[in-house]
């Protein structure tokens, strides 16, 4: 999946896109499902930035029919259904209880309900179950420890859930299948008379690619592109805190979505060991703004109890993601700007559930056409063929997985785990570093097989994998043992 960066030095390309994450990734596809030459050049490794992290929640927008976006939650609930039929081994239905408590700072139950059945009425042809309601009693069952206090009932909806992480890799995969080049730790180092100039940060070696059209999805950092390049004197981007990890014991599956004392509705996402729970400040115009922690207390109290769990625990971000501090206001979310060599791109604006959705609007806009993409239909990587849940490889590769199966035969001892904590197979390791652009160590341990602890820190079965890792690499960057083990046991920490 990888490209040589070496053999596309001085090559020129209708488009080049700077960033490794999921709208990146959708962009890149998009331009070649459109048979143009594309690069897409990031600084680190793949999804390693906010796809990384991610709850992955893919929903319609029931916060924007509170506010009468209709045709948003639409399209919300179209790209929903088309990632569960085209990516079914990595999006799952993800079933959600709305208790109706007196104190709720959202609307009243009746209107709660009348929402609940527009918002189904307009995911007609979802293949998702439709919403049931229950009485309290009912909701403590399906959500064990919820406060009973001032509960009169509840509704057990359904949104989806990915690994955020798989699909935007899947969606690199597909890129370039489709006949994009990608390469990872480049960065810009600069701009000349010439044009930019990028550097090989594995081999430090100078390198130049050309492209009259470069889109900035770079994430958190189109500002600082933009400024590399001359441009940008007020920045499109604010950051937030917009998750928080929250200590939980319930055993369940189900999440919980809830009104906070502002009136938006927010998730508590089920995470092993732990509820992830979602906050985005959707629409605040003030840059660094977070979540309130009294909001955090009210939405944990319905949960839990406001007893159990101390209040500075909920207040602990456990990472910041990119915020649009404005969708950029073009209709398709793409803002060009001239610059020196030719015309930059920046694409904001995309939630997760709309990625897909948005780069078709901004290569459309690029292209000056509005015929229907092929990406509308097109099945991802491992999408295809007849589903076997009950084959472990099929819930991470899909139809995909007899190819790892492959790669194994004559070799039984890839067909065994990672280590002795971990369910991961040693041959995934080998398909990461063969077909997934994985470089590093740390990019194969902490995320190519990202665990729910994390990675596996044992020292045995550490140093198999580092020779694993050696033995199996296809880029042959300086590694050292105890290096890579200090660096991965730094980025497992950071990212806790």
């Amino acid at each position: 999946m990888r490209s040589d960066p070496v053999e596309l030095d001085g090559q020129a390309f209708d488009y080049m896109v700077v960033g490794g994450g999921i709208q990146a990734a959708a962009l890149a596809r998009e331009l070649a499902l459109r048979e143009c030459s594309v690069l897409l050049v990031t600084c680190g490794d793949f999804a390693a930035e906010t796809s990384a992290q991610s709850i992955g929640l893919l929903h319609g927008g029931l916060d924007q029919l509170l506010r009468r976006q209709i045709s948003r939650v639409r399209e919300g609930l179209v790209e929903r259904q088309r990632l569960l039929m085209t990516a079914a081994h990595i999006v799952r239905p993800l079933p959600l209880l709305m208790p109706f408590f007196g104190d709720s700072g959202g609307p009243p139950v009746w209107a709660s309900r009348l929402g609940m059945r527009l918002y189904s009425a307009l995911g007609r042809g979802s293949t998702l179950p439709a919403p049931v309601y229950y009485k309290p009693e009912d909701c403590l069952r399906i959500f064990p420890g919820l406060r009973r206090s001032g509960l009169s009932g509840g509704c057990l909806f359904f949104e989806a859930s990915c690994n955020e992480l798989s699909l935007n890799l899947a969606l690199l995969k597909s890129a370039h299948e489709s006949g994009a080049a990608l390469v990872n730790h480049v960065e810009l180092q600069g701009v000349d008379r010439q044009g930019p100039v990028f550097r090989d940060k594995l081999f430090d070696r100078q390198l130049r690619f050309r492209s009259k059209h470069v889109i900035n999805a770079a994430g958190a950092a189109v500002d600082q592109l933009r400024q590399s390049l001359g441009l940008g004197e007020s920045p499109l981007l604010q950051v937030r805190k917009s998750s928080h990890r929250l200590p939980s014991d319930v055993d369940t599956e189900t999440g919980l979505a809830t009104y906070l004392p502002s009136g938006r509705l927010q998730f508590m996402i089920p995470q092993a060991g732990a509820e992830l729970l979602a906050l985005g400040d959707e629409g605040s115009e003030e840059a660094g703004a977070t979540v309130q922690v009294q909001d955090l207390d009210f939405m944990f109290e319905k949960a839990r109890g406001p007893a159990e769990v101390p209040a500075p625990i909920l207040a602990a971000p456990i990472w910041t993601a990119p915020a649009n501090g404005r969708e950029i206001d073009t209709g398709t979310g793409l803002m060009s700007e001239p610059w020196e060599h030719g015309l930059l791109h920046t694409v904001l604006g995309a939630d997760l559930s709309r990625h897909r959705l948005r780069a078709e609007r901004s290569v459309n806009d690029l292209l000056g056409r509005r015929d229907p993409t092929p990406s509308r239909e097109l099945v991802l990587p491992g999408g295809a063929g007849l589903q076997d849940p009950g084959d472990p490889l099929w819930w991470r590769y899909g139809s995909r997985a007899p190819v790892l199966r492959k790669m194994a035969r004559g070799r039984p001892e890839l067909m065994q785990p990672i280590a002795p904590d971990r369910d991961h197979l040693r041959v995934e390791a080998v398909y990461a570093l063969r077909e997934l652009g994985a470089v590093t160590f740390t990019d194969l341990m902490l995320r190519r097989l990202s665990h729910r602890l994390g990675p596996s820190m044992d020292e045995e079965s550490l140093r198999d994998m580092h020779a694993l890792y050696l033995q199996e690499r296809l880029v042959e960057v300086p590694a050292d043992y105890e290096a890579d083990r200090r660096q991965l046991a730094e980025a497992a920490a950071r990212s806790r």
